[in-house]
């Protein structure tokens, strides 16, 4: 599956949010704005390595299910819009990582199915806004007779080149639950939504006129050798 992330100005992707529903963080690299009135709610976690690798998560809430018994259940769950942006003497780049799950499915008889799908509008650096999705991995854990059980997720990563903002809007997951005696897909709080990424600093003007000046004299001393041979 594509990865689900895009880049744009912050007032196209969240520019149906009311102000207040924006939380804006900075995290030193990188802000981060983003939609706080979904289910998911604020940020629980974000990090960094000494690889120049940043990353931040979502719990999911454990209201995002779908459940049947014998019928069809097909619900809808808006996940947080949310803006990345480079700060001042940095730029975003490498990978960009993905990871949606695990939600718990269990499917009780022959005709019981059930289905994990996410969808979002990307865009990079305030290019056109792009749709992608496609269906969480749905992996068994366990299988006797007519029950089945395991979990839905997708981890998937994309590079983008240097970029200097990432943007997500109307991320939706959707559960599906139908048929057979029992069907359910379940999300627990250590279920999550986790984006990871590279920030790297930027060298200040300095640097770069301090790096020109050494191969114009390391350019020098090779004309004079040449010279004297």
């Amino acid at each position: 599956m594509k990865l689900l992330l895009s880049a744009a100005a912050l007032g196209l992707a969240l520019g149906a949010s009311s102000a207040s529903a924006l939380v804006v963080q900075d995290n030193g690299a990188y802000t981060l704005s983003y939609d706080e009135t979904t289910s998911l709610g604020y940020l629980s976690s974000w990090f960094s390595s000494s690889n120049d690798t940043y990353g931040f998560s979502w719990n999911l809430d454990s209201g995002i299910q779908a459940i049947s018994e014998g019928g069809s259940t097909v619900n809808a769950f808006s996940l947080p819009d949310f803006v990345l942006s480079a700060n001042s003497g940095y730029v975003l780049g490498g990978n960009v990582s993905a990871f949606l799950g695990n939600l718990v499915f269990n499917q009780l008889g022959a005709a019981a199915s059930t289905g994990a799908t996410v969808s979002a509008m990307i865009s990079v650096d305030g290019g056109p806004a792009i749709a992608f999705g496609g269906p969480l991995d749905q992996v068994i854990t366990a299988s006797s007779g007519n029950f089945t059980s395991g979990y839905f997720s997708v981890e998937t990563s994309q590079n983008f080149g240097n970029f200097s903002s990432l943007s997500v809007s109307a991320v939706t997951l959707t559960l599906s639950a139908e048929g057979g005696t029992f069907a359910s897909v379940l999300s627990q709080p250590q279920n999550k939504l986790e984006v990871s990424f590279q920030a790297v600093p930027v060298p200040e003007p300095e640097t770069y006129a301090m790096l020109l000046s050494g191969l114009a004299a390391l350019a020098w001393v090779a004309r004079r050798r040449r010279r004297c041979d």
